[in-house]
């Protein structure tokens, strides 16, 4: 029922290079961050962290418009992670750029 391994999880996927996983891990992630159950401080952090991976996966794979919709919709009247919100300001300077640098090319 913790967020965080899950977001350990989709971490390795990517690693290892398998996006579909990493994006399943990030997204169970997300819905165990959003019970009420747990703490605010792990509502807020485990889903920013695991939004902000979701998002960054989807720029990877040239979808900065809808890694920008993951960001946003996560943005809103609830206390919102940081990091979110530093990966959705660099998300908007990538779509006025023309995108992001392809996994291929780090």
């Amino acid at each position: 029922g913790n967020p965080r391994p899950w977001i350990n999880l989709g971490g390795q996927y990517a690693l290892d290079g398998d996006d579909d996983l990493a994006a399943d891990a990030y997204r169970m992630a997300m819905t165990l961050a959003a019970n009420p159950a747990r703490s605010l401080d792990e509502r807020v952090h485990g889903h920013g962290i695991a939004a902000a991976n979701l998002a960054l996966l989807q720029c990877a794979a040239g979808d900065v418009v809808g890694a920008l919709v993951i960001t946003g919709s996560a943005i809103g009247p609830v206390p919102v992670s940081p990091d979110l919100k530093r990966v959705h300001v660099w998300l908007s300077e990538r779509q006025r750029d023309g995108g992001c640098v392809p996994r291929s090319s780090y």
